[in-house]
């Protein structure tokens, strides 16, 4: 199963993202000039603002592409699911939203899930470990297979999350859940890969103790800003030049 998957995960992913940094795919390098001559329009990024969760996973990319100059504003809106939030890119009220792979599979893409959840288990083995690479990888590329054309995201992050969304806590009928991994999910025209190469490493950077962390400092605190910022030095190397950090933005402070 494990070869299967990992084909099918390079044929879809060169596919559908063929710009992004992924097993087999080319590697992201830096901006092309032509890159360079695309107009830099600001990015929306789609968030429900009742969720801390979800508002420090935008603030994560917001940051991000502002160390690219790029302008960027968060739009709140009350979206409970991924797939509410992948709406908002359909209907153009975004141009960048962060959701999970198993919530975007089994909302979107249920048949084709089962039949792959299902194979996971053809190699002999009496149990199938659902975290496992092969199954995360596999959730992985049902939730690709549902994009639209001009869709794109990075590798899935070792961070899960999306627990407090509808069924997505639930287990199946074998007591296993899917995986959540994080992805943003965003228009692919709008970023050069130097921003995609960005985003990619911070989505890989992340982990599920250090969301999780942040959502419960930032409840605390209200320092959103700060502590993101923080975390993304101490993870990633980024973020000590971004603007509003060198400007005294009081969200810093």
């Amino acid at each position: 199963m494990g070869n299967r998957v990992s084909a099918m995960r390079r044929g879809l992913a060169c596919a559908v993202v063929p710009a992004l940094m992924l097993t087999g795919c080319t590697k992201i390098d830096s901006e092309s000039s032509t890159d360079r001559l695309k107009p830099r329009n600001a990015v929306t990024i789609a968030a429900n603002p009742a969720s801390e969760e979800q508002m420090v996973l935008a603030e994560i990319y917001r940051q991000v592409l502002e160390l690219a100059d790029r302008q960027v504003g968060i739009v709140g809106l009350r979206m409970d699911t991924s797939e509410e939030r992948l709406e908002a890119l359909r209907q153009n009220d975004a141009t960048l939203t962060v959701v999970c792979t198993g919530a975007v599979a089994e909302s979107m893409n249920r048949a084709e899930l089962k039949e792959i959840v299902a194979s996971e288990g053809e190699d002999g083995s009496d149990t199938v470990k659902p975290m496992s690479e092969d199954m995360v990888n596999a959730v992985y590329d049902v939730a690709l297979a549902t994009f639209a054309r001009d869709w794109a995201t990075v590798d899935p992050s070792p961070a899960e999350a999306c627990s407090t969304e509808p069924g997505v806590a639930e287990e199946d009928s074998e007591g296993s859940k899917l995986p959540q991994n994080v992805i943003p999910v965003f228009n692919t025209n709008d970023f050069d890969r130097g921003e995609r190469g960005a985003m990619n490493a911070v989505t890989r950077a992340l982990n599920t103790e250090d969301l999780n962390e942040l959502v419960e400092e930032s409840k605390k605190t209200g320092k959103r800003a700060k502590l993101v910022n923080e975390w993304m030095m101490k993870r990633t190397g980024m973020g000590s030049e971004l603007p509003r950090l060198k400007e005294g933005d009081p969200e810093f402070q």
